[in-house]
């Protein structure tokens, strides 16, 4: 040639890969080369390597490049990519709590497991007796009733004389509001009271006040209702006889809990009144974070979205021998979580590309110079420079480069 460049025989070309490079077992991102159009002469190949392996980069036992490749033509069009990590995961009410009920004795009633108990409700019978649910944020710590009554001998003597009148020598309060005494001792105050008296009104016994004063109207409400749980009449509330929560407990009994054992701590447990998903991830998994929004995939084929609730470090063992991560998510449209226990899957995404140019993967040629290009249907080539990779296809840009113009795909033999 008179420019003094050697002619490269069509017949043996150099340096043309196609597809995505790859080692073996180990996926390869494309090298990025400036963008130009390459044409005639001036494109230097070195040979043709057909659905993304390269030549010379695998050892021995690859086939050899063949020339005689089928090609049909696609177009470049716009298009989303999503690229994104999927793990199993269930559909669970989340780990179970110890519920720390006071009562003693021998267990003679047990709910079913999975029941939820609102106020007034029984949660379990201990020595026959109901421990009661009540809505309120203070502990029971203490019994709650009147001074204990003088004995005969005492109110024959008058040794309650000075105290008060009759009626409070019975344990009566003073008709002063802010009285915290009677004829036979001070008068339990306290939040807890107030709590107490604002629960049975709530069930329906009126006549209650709402101070913090234990007294004879609190006592005779506390009657009524222990006439209607078809208990003794006591007007005392002992310690164990109610546990408070803030709101309705889905409950279930401690694994291998049975009637007639003797009361214990975890004797009870809670759990979430909501279904929740759990998963375990990769240790590396950065984006496992409080507050991470991911894709949660039903067997039924529907798809709720949730986020990420906790993260802790997990017992199990990641699929790289490393460290792992159990998440919990909230998913707020539980109607799609029909059942506890069922298998879902989760999915972050890791990157998403939305209008994009893309074309097949395969349809991507390594260059020789570096970087990567297209096979126009004419023959030409156009150096491309490459984004994302997802779903077998290739994000795309560069000079020359437009939504429906046709390129080159191998099909095969």
């Amino acid at each position: 040639m008179s420019t003094g460049m050697k002619r490269i025989s069509r017949s043996r070309p150099v340096a043309v890969r196609r597809g995505r490079p790859e080692e073996p077992g180990e996926p390869v991102r494309p090298r990025r080369g400036r963008v130009v159009t390459l044409t005639g002469a001036a494109l230097v190949v070195v040979g043709v390597v057909i659905g993304g392996a390269a030549l010379g980069l695998g050892g021995g036992d690859r086939p050899a490049p063949r020339a005689d490749v089928t090609m049909r033509i696609t177009t470049i069009a716009s298009c989303t990519l999503t690229e994104s990590q999927s793990f199993s995961a269930v559909a669970t009410y989340g780990a179970a709590q110890p519920l720390p009920l006071q009562a003693q004795g021998l267990i003679t009633w047990l709910p079913q497991a999975g029941t939820t108990v609102h106020e007034g409700e029984t949660l379990i019978r201990v020595d026959d007796r109901p421990v009661v649910l009540l809505y309120g944020a203070v502990p029971q710590y203490r019994t709650l009733r009147l001074p204990a009554e003088p004995t005969a001998g005492q109110a024959a003597t008058g040794q309650t004389a000075d105290r008060g009148s009759a009626g409070q020598a019975t344990g009566e309060a003073s008709t002063d509001p802010d009285s915290t005494e009677t004829a036979t001792g001070p008068l339990l105050r306290g939040a807890d009271v107030r709590q107490l008296k604002r629960a049975l009104t709530r069930l329906g016994y009126a006549g209650l006040d709402d101070r913090k004063t234990y007294t004879r109207s609190t006592a005779d409400a506390v009657r009524r209702w222990q006439r209607d749980l078809g208990e003794r009449p006591t007007g005392e509330v002992g310690l164990g006889d109610i546990f408070y929560a803030s709101g309705p407990l889905r409950i279930v009994p401690g694994e291998g809990v049975t009637v007639g054992q003797a009361m214990s701590p975890t004797a009870l447990e809670r759990t979430s009144r909501t279904r929740v998903i759990t998963a375990t991830v990769d240790g590396t998994s950065t984006w496992a974070r409080i507050g991470t929004r991911m894709n949660v995939d039903i067997e039924n084929g529907d798809t709720v979205r949730g986020v990420i609730s906790s993260v802790k470090l997990s017992d199990a063992t990641g699929s790289d021998g490393g460290q792992s991560l159990d998440i919990v998510l909230r998913v707020a449209r539980q109607s799609a979580l029909k059942k506890a226990g069922v298998a879902v899957s989760v999915t972050h995404v890791t990157a998403h590309r939305a209008g994009v140019l893309c074309v097949p993967s395969a349809a991507l040629i390594a260059l020789a110079e570096g970087g990567y290009g297209v096979q126009t249907a004419s023959g030409s080539y156009v150096a491309v420079k490459t984004g994302l990779f997802a779903g077998g296809k290739a994000e795309i840009s560069g000079v020359g480069v437009y939504a429906g113009l046709q390129v080159s795909l191998p099909v095969g033999d």
